[in-house]
């Protein structure tokens, strides 16, 4: 570490200063994004610990400051150092500066850059923005399926094992590795969270989840439920993450608008813990796994659905064909071929502009928009509703409302779940795909293409602003 130079004034912010150049002597590029130093390690960008900093900051403790004659010491307390450790990462920060990585993956002998064209390895370079390595080398090959008795080939295999989709889903398993190692979650054409879905256990769902943990660097992955995505501390964990994962999530309610902003990368606000917030552009790729489907806040509309990727894991494996801990042994020993495979996998996800289409999931998603959602659940109830596309049929959107208000308490749902008349009427004009639109009249607003049950209508007379 250079010595201290000369300080004139000694206030927290010349301090800072000549920190930033002594930490630029020590590591010759230094950034700051998100109130965190990096400096390029030749492979990647890592970060400039906290206690790293502080070793540069505490070298001004009892440094004079003045001039000949009027010299007085630097006393540094906690609230100065952390003071000055602000003004460091301000007066260094790049906004945005990791908000577009190169398509690829980091490994120990360069740079995987991925296209259409395939995967070609290059030298590492700062430009690629990646903040995390693999920790093997690549052989620069790809693989589209396991290697034949392998233990990667022995859980694919049996876990999928007599499911007509099993070919399609292990395409969408190499898919998922590849676009979580590659950083293509946010640039799909649709992006999706992944969700495992099985209702019963011994099915293989966790083992894939393992897999990819012991896939990812640990630097490169966070544990969180999807439930905690509207707190901006745990959006601050998003930051830099290739992968967000979790098990079991069917609890608790999920934030509808929270999910859809984090899955496609939107700007979020985040704040750690004890520090100033900053805007967060998530790049990681959401993979879940659940025995049971949780609900939505605000209904699972189209956007939601848009945003979801479900993998049916449906065969109880028989407790004779299980290998204990199979997904962390084939992180361990086999993760060169993994990492053609996830390679394979990546490339097909980039030609295609997203996963394998697998139709099981779709049903799934059908069922659990019926369970999860009152509104498409009332939609689709052909005893109080029908949509009809056709002009004369045309509620108004209170009527309309009280025509969903009786059914939801005929199936005996709360308030909270019918929900306020204003978020019902934006739903409606969300259904101007499937011919339902909203248009204002003399007599408030109509709802055109929608035929009530007759039975639970308000009188025709009573109009509506909203």
């Amino acid at each position: 570490m250079p010595p201290p130079k000369p300080l004139i004034v000694g206030s927290e912010q010349e301090i800072a200063e000549h920190v930033i150049e002594d930490l630029t002597q020590e590591f010759d590029e230094v950034i700051a994004s998100g109130n965190v130093l990096y400096t390029w390690a030749g492979t990647h960008w890592i970060e400039i610990t906290r206690s790293r900093i502080f070793s540069f900051i505490k070298a001004y403790d009892g440094f004079p400051y003045g001039h000949a004659g009027h010299q007085r010491l630097v006393r540094l307390s906690n609230q100065k150092v952390e003071s000055i450790e602000k003004l460091v990462a301000r007066n260094r920060e790049c906004a945005d500066f990791f908000s577009e990585p190169a398509i690829g993956i980091p490994c120990l002998n360069g740079f995987i850059k991925l296209g259409e064209g395939g995967a070609e390895l290059v030298p590492h370079h700062k430009k690629h923005l990646n903040r995390h390595v693999l920790p093997v080398q690549w052989d620069e090959g790809v693989c589209s399926a396991a290697h034949e008795g392998s233990l990667l080939e022995k859980y694919l295999e049996g876990v999928f094992r007599d499911d007509p989709e099993a070919a399609q889903k292990c395409m969408v398993l190499a898919e998922i590795a590849g676009v979580v190692l590659s950083g293509y979650a946010t640039r799909l054409s649709s992006p999706k969270a992944v969700i495992l879905y099985g209702p019963s256990a011994a099915n293989g769902k966790s083992q894939f989840q393992s897999l990819l943990r012991g896939l990812v660097p640990d630097s490169a992955q966070i544990t969180l439920n999807p439930s905690h995505l509207a707190d901006d501390r745990s959006i601050a964990l998003l930051d830099g993450a290739w992968l967000v994962s979790a098990s079991e999530i069917g609890g608790k309610a999920i934030a509808s608008e929270a999910l859809k902003a984090a899955v496609t990368g939107d700007p979020m606000s985040g704040r750690p813990l004890y520090k100033a917030g900053y805007t967060v552009r998530p790049k990681a790729l959401f993979v879940y796994s659940a025995n049971s489907l949780p609900p939505f806040t605000s209904g699972m509309d189209a956007g939601v659905r848009r945003r979801l990727l479900i993998v049916a894991f449906d065969r109880v494996i028989p407790e004779d064909d299980r290998i204990e801990r199979i997904g962390d042994l084939i992180a361990e020993h086999e993760l060169a071929l993994v990492l053609s495979w996830a390679i394979g996998g990546a490339l097909r996800a980039i030609r295609q502009r997203g996963f394998t289409e697998l139709k099981s999931g779709s049903d799934v998603i059908g069922d659990w928009v019926l369970v999860s959602d009152p509104f498409e659940c009332w939609l689709n109830d052909p005893m109080a509703v029908a949509i009809t596309g056709r002009e004369e049929d045309r509620p108004t959107t209170r009527e309309a409302f009280a025509a969903f208000r009786k059914w939801g308490e005929l199936e005996n749902l709360r308030d909270t779940d019918i929900g306020k008349q204003t978020r019902f009427t934006q739903r409606l004009r969300e259904l101007a795909s499937r011919g339902v639109h909203v248009r204002h009249s003399n007599r408030g607003n109509r709802v055109h293409g929608l035929k009530l049950n007759p039975g639970v209508t308000l009188s025709d007379g009573e109009g509506d602003k909203s």
